[in-house]
């Protein structure tokens, strides 16, 4: 990744808010690819669960399909939903999915 295309180590939901807004659409494992860099202790399956619950939060949507040249398996693409921009979900999304979880216990 040429730069940095996100400007400081933002909570990962910014983080991924901002990567979208910059580059219109992209899939978990290309925010993977760039973010690792910043975050050597971040995981490709929690990176996902972030697209997933933002996914379900409202906060971004699917706008394609990529088949990689070699792989077996699609890239889902992803783009910010712009009226949702500026919603105070981006600060701590997974919060209502943790509490879910303690509760299921």
């Amino acid at each position: 990744m040429e730069g940095s295309e996100i400007e400081t180590l933002y909570p990962t939901a910014m983080a991924i808010r901002e990567f979208l807004m910059k580059r219109g659409k992209a899939s978990p494992s290309d925010f993977y690819q760039m973010y690792k860099e910043y975050k050597i202790s971040t995981s490709y399956p929690s990176i996902a669960r972030y697209f997933w619950i933002l996914k379900e939060e409202g906060l971004i949507k699917v706008v394609g399909h990529e088949k990689p040249r070699y792989a077996r398996l699609h890239k889902t693409l992803y783009s910010v939903v712009p009226e949702r921009l500026d919603d105070e979900l981006w600060q701590h999304p997974q919060r209502r999915w943790k509490s879910y979880r303690r509760e299921k216990k």
